[in-house]
C-alpha cells in the first residue's frame, strides 16, 4: 500500500474512533439524564407523600375537637383558633366568653396542637388540686443540659419536680421569708430616698411602673444573688440590662416559642435554649461569683441564697434526686426567684398604685390602714406590723384579681390508663355488664356490672384467680411475691402466709408500729415549732410508712422521718419513679409473659433488686445467728424459714427468695398505698371542718377509755376515724384498677378463654347510680 493509501485508511479509523467516543457519550449523558429524571421523579413522589401526611395530619389535629364532639371555635391555617395579630390572652378571654356557661370546657387549636380552655371554676379547682396527680405537668419547655437556667422549679416535671419542690418547700416557710425582711427593708430605704429626691426636684411626673421594677430589680438581686445591683440609682445597671433583655429581646421568635413549647422532645434534640447566651452567661457567672465567695469566706447573709447555700452539694448530679442542690439547680432556682420578682411584682404593684389613684376614698383608708399598723408597733416598719395591714392587702389581692401578672395557667395531662378505664365505664355502663377493649393487640374485658364483678371475685374465683401481674421467679426472685404468682404455686404460699395476717399477728407487731409513730410525731412538732405553716403531708406520710414498713417487713431502722434521703426510701422511689423499662416493654410482659420470661426479662432495676435482696439475707442470717426475735413480719416469716430447714421440707416453709419476695411486696404495698390513703384523708377532713371535728372527738374518746394510751384495742374503738379512712379510699382508692384473667372457659363470657377481665375500682365506687352524692364524704 502506498503512503497516500496508508494515510486515507488511518484517517477512517480515526473518524471511527470519534464517532464511537461520542456515541459512548451521548450514551451517558442520555443515562444520566434518565437517572436524574427517575431521581427527580422519586423526590417530587417524596415531597408529595410528605406534603400529603403532613395536610392529613393538620387536618386530623384540626378535627381533633369536632371528632370528639367537644365545642369550639373552628380553627384556620397556620395559626390555628389564635388570630394572626394580637394579645393571645385577649384571643384566650374571648373564647372564653364565648364558651362560657355553655359548656365546662372548649376546644382550641394553638397552631396544630389541640388545647383545652377549661370555664368552670369547679374542674379548674379538680385539674389544681384533686386532679393534679394528672395535671402537674406546667408544659413549659426546659433544657437541663444545654441551658441549665431553663430547669427551675415553674418548669421541671414528674419525679425530677417532684424532688426539688420537697427539698425547696422549707425555703417559703413564713419564717424564712421573715429571715429576708430586714433585707429587703434596706433596699426599701433606698426605694424611699429615690421617690423623695424625685419629689424635692419638683418632678410633676414620676414613672412609677419603671421606678418600681427597678426596685424590685434590687430586691430580688439582692436576695436571690446576694449582690448590690444599684439599679435604683443607675438605671443601667448590668441586672437590670439583663432581665430587660430576657423580656424585650427573647431568643426566639413567636414561632419558635410555640415549637419549644408544643414540640419539646425535637427542641431537646437540636439543643434549643430558652435563654440568649449573653443573658445566661452573665447569671450563670453571678451565681457562681457568689457561691465561691460565699464558701471562701464562711460569709452568711439573710437572703435566698443563703438558704439555697446551705442545701449545696457540690457531688450532686443534675439527674439525681438525692442529697442536696447541685450547682446548675441553685442557679435556676436563683434565676426563677429573679425572674417572678423582676416583672410580676413590679407590675402587681403599678397597678394596685393606678387603682388606688383612681379611688381616692379607698386610698385613704389603705393609708390610715398603714399609718394604724405602723402605731401599734412604736412607728418601726416590721414583719409584724406588716402583717397588721390587713386593708392594704386586700388592696393588693385586688389589684391581683383584676390584673393579673400571669393571666393564663398551663397544664399537661400525662397519660392515665385509669382515666381512659373512667371514660370506658362511663361509655358502656347500662349497656351491658362488661364491653371488650383491645389493650394494644391482646383482647380485655371491662366489666360494668357489681354483680358481675362479685361474682368474678368470689364465687366464680376458681376461673379467675389469676391476676395477669408478670413475674420471673428464677432472673427476679423479688417479683415472685403472693399478689403476682399464680396457680398451685398461688395457693401453696397463700396456704403458708395466711396465718401471718390474722389480728393476732397484727397485734403482735403493734408495739413496732407505735415505737415508729413516735418518731413521726416529733417530726411534726419540730416542724410546727419552726413555724413552718405548710407541711408536704403526702411526703412526711411516705416517709413515715417506709420505716413503718422497713421496720416490719425487713427489721431494719430505714430513718427516712430523720433523714429523706435515707437509701430504703431512695431505692422505693427508684422503683416507682425510673421503672427499668419503658410503658411498652411493661406491656409486653403482662400481654407476653413466657416469651418474656424466655428472654429473662426482670421487673426491677439490678441495684434495687440487689439492695433488697441483701437486706433481707442478713437480716435473716443475723438474727438466726444470734437467736434475736423481735414482732415484727420478719420475725413470722424466718419462722418459718427455719422449719423448712429443719424438716427439710419445703411445702412447709419458705425458701430465702420466697422470704425476700414476700418482704419486698410487703413494703411495697405500704410504701405508696398506705401514705397515698392516709394523704387523701387528711385532703378531705380539711375539707370537712365538722368530720374532722367528729373525728377528733373519737379519738380523745377512746383514748380516754384506756387511760389516754394508744393501745391495739383503744385503735379499734376508732369507729368514726375508720369510716373516714374508708371513705377517702372509696373516693380516691390507691389501686384504682383490678386485673383478673380468666384460666377457664366461662359462659359469661362465651367461651373467651385467657383475656382480661380489668374493674375499675375507682368508678364503681364513685358510680353516681349508688349514692345521690358521691362524692360526698361520709354519706347517708
Amino acid at each position: 500500500m502506498d503512503e497516500s493509501g496508508w494515510n486515507d485508511n488511518k484517517n477512517n479509523n480515526d473518524d471511527d474512533t470519534v464517532d464511537d467516543d461520542a456515541c459512548e457519550l451521548k450514551q451517558k449523558i442520555s443515562s444520566i439524564k434518565k437517572n436524574f429524571d427517575v431521581m427527580a421523579a422519586s423526590l417530587i413522589a417524596i415531597f408529595l407523600i410528605l406534603f400529603g401526611t403532613l395536610v392529613l395530619y393538620i387536618r386530623k389535629q384540626y378535627n381533633y375537637w369536632k371528632d370528639l364532639g367537644i365545642p369550639g371555635p373552628e380553627p384556620k391555617f397556620p395559626f390555628g383558633t389564635f388570630s394572626r395579630s394580637g394579645n393571645p390572652v385577649l384571643n384566650l378571654q374571648k373564647h372564653y366568653e364565648a364558651f362560657k356557661g355553655k359548656a365546662p370546657f372548649c376546644g382550641l387549636i394553638n397552631f396544630i396542637t389541640p388545647t383545652m380552655l377549661v370555664t368552670d371554676p369547679v374542674l379548674v379547682k379538680n385539674i389544681l388540686i384533686r386532679d393534679f396527680q394528672y395535671f402537674n405537668s406546667r408544659g413549659i419547655y426546659y433544657n437541663e443540659k444545654d441551658d441549665p437556667l431553663s430547669a427551675h422549679l415553674f418548669a421541671v416535671d414528674g419525679p425530677k419536680w417532684k424532688g426539688l419542690r420537697t427539698k425547696l418547700t422549707p425555703t417559703f416557710t413564713s419564717g424564712k421569708m421573715k429571715f429576708m425582711f430586714n433585707t429587703i427593708v434596706a433596699v426599701s430605704d433606698q426605694f424611699k430616698n429615690v421617690l423623695a429626691d424625685k419629689v424635692a426636684i419638683k418632678k410633676n411626673t414620676i414613672e412609677m411602673k419603671d421606678l418600681l421594677a427597678r426596685f424590685t430589680t434590687d430586691v430580688i438581686g439582692t436576695c436571690a444573688f446576694g449582690l448590690e445591683c444599684n439599679s435604683l440609682v443607675d438605671p443601667n445597671a448590668k441586672f437590670r440590662e439583663m432581665g430587660l433583655k430576657f423580656f424585650n429581646e427573647p431568643r426566639h421568635s413567636l414561632f419558635g416559642r410555640v415549637a419549644l413549647t408544643t414540640m419539646p422532645g425535637l427542641a431537646k434534640f437540636f439543643h434549643l435554649k430558652v435563654m440568649s447566651d449573653d443573658v445566661s452567661e452573665f447569671f450563670m457567672g453571678a451565681v457562681q461569683q457568689t457561691l465561691e465567695y460565699r464558701i471562701k469566706n464562711n460569709i452568711q447573709r439573710n437572703d435566698f441564697m443563703d438558704l439555697l447555700i446551705k442545701m449545696y452539694d457540690e457531688n450532686k448530679t443534675d439527674d439525681s434526686n438525692r442529697g442536696g442542690l447541685s450547682f446548675n439547680e441553685i442557679a435556676a432556682q436563683s434565676w426563677v426567684f429573679f425572674l417572678a420578682g423582676f416583672e410580676t411584682s413590679s407590675t402587681a404593684m403599678s397597678y394596685a398604685l393606678y387603682e388606688l389613684a383612681q379611688n381616692q376614698a379607698i386610698q385613704e383608708k389603705a393609708r390610715q390602714d398603714v399609718l394604724n399598723a405602723l402605731k401599734k408597733h412604736e412607728n418601726n416598719f416590721t414583719y409584724e406590723a406588716m402583717q397588721d395591714m390587713t386593708y392594704l392587702e386586700q388592696c393588693l389581692n385586688e389589684s391581683l384579681r383584676k390584673y393579673p401578672p400571669v393571666p393564663i395557667l398551663l397544664r399537661r395531662a400525662s397519660a392515665s390508663p385509669v382515666m381512659n378505664m373512667v371514660k370506658y365505664y362511663n361509655k358502656f355502663k347500662g349497656n351491658g355488664p362488661f364491653c371488650g377493649l383491645i389493650n394494644f393487640f391482646a383482647p380485655a374485658i371491662v366489666v360494668t356490672d357489681p354483680a358481675l364483678i362479685k361474682s368474678i371475685l368470689i364465687k366464680d374465683f376458681q376461673y379467675f384467680h389469676t391476676r395477669g401481674i408478670y413475674y420471673n421467679e428464677k432472673d427476679d426472685p423479688l417479683s415472685a411475691h403472693l399478689f403476682s404468682i399464680d396457680g398451685l404455686k398461688w395457693k401453696t404460699l397463700r396456704t403458708k402466709l395466711a396465718p401471718s395476717f390474722t389480728s393476732v399477728k397484727m397485734k403482735y407487731m403493734f408495739s413496732t408500729v407505735l415505737g415508729v409513730s413516735e418518731i413521726f410525731k416529733n417530726v411534726i412538732l419540730h416542724k410546727v415549732e419552726n413555724n413552718s405553716k405548710t407541711i408536704e403531708m403526702k411526703d412526711v406520710f411516705a416517709r413515715f410508712t417506709t420505716d413503718v414498713i422497713g421496720t416490719c417487713a425487713f427489721g431494719v431502722e430505714c430513718n427516712s422521718l430523720v433523714d429523706p434521703d435515707a437509701i430504703f426510701r431512695e431505692k422505693g422511689l427508684k422503683f416507682f419513679d425510673k421503672p427499668r423499662h419503658a410503658r411498652f416493654g411493661r406491656l409486653f410482659m403482662t400481654y407476653a409473659p413466657q416469651i418474656a420470661k424466655l428472654l429473662r426479662f426482670k421487673v426491677m432495676s439490678d441495684d434495687v433488686a440487689e439492695f433488697f435482696m441483701s437486706a433481707v439475707e442478713e437480716t435473716v442470717n443475723h438474727r438466726m445467728m444470734n437467736n434475736i426475735q423481735r414482732n415484727d413480719f420478719m420475725d413470722l416469716l424466718i419462722k418459718m424459714y427455719d422449719k423448712a430447714k429443719i424438716d427439710n421440707d419445703l411445702s412447709k416453709g419458705l425458701t430465702l427468695n420466697e422470704i425476700a419476695a414476700q418482704a419486698w411486696v410487703f413494703f411495697l404495698a405500704g410504701f405508696e398505698t398506705s401514705s397515698t390513703a392516709m394523704s387523701y384523708t387528711l385532703y378531705e377532713l380539711a375539707q370537712n371542718m365538722e368530720l374532722q371535728e367528729k373525728a377528733r372527738q373519737n379519738i380523745l374518746s377512746a383514748l380516754k377509755a384506756y387511760d389516754g394510751q394508744i393501745t391495739y384495742e383503744s385503735l379499734q374503738d376508732m369507729t368514726f376515724l375508720e369510716q373516714c379512712i374508708n371513705e377517702g379510699m372509696r373516693k380516691y382508692p390507691p389501686v384504682p384498677t383490678l386485673i383478673r384473667r380468666a384460666t377457664l372457659s366461662h359462659i359469661h363470657f362465651n367461651s373467651m378463654h385467657k383475656n382480661d377481665e380489668q374493674m375499675s375500682i375507682l368508678t364503681m365506687k364513685n358510680d353516681d347510680d349508688d349514692d345521690e352524692n358521691p362524692d360526698k364524704m361520709i354519706r347517708k
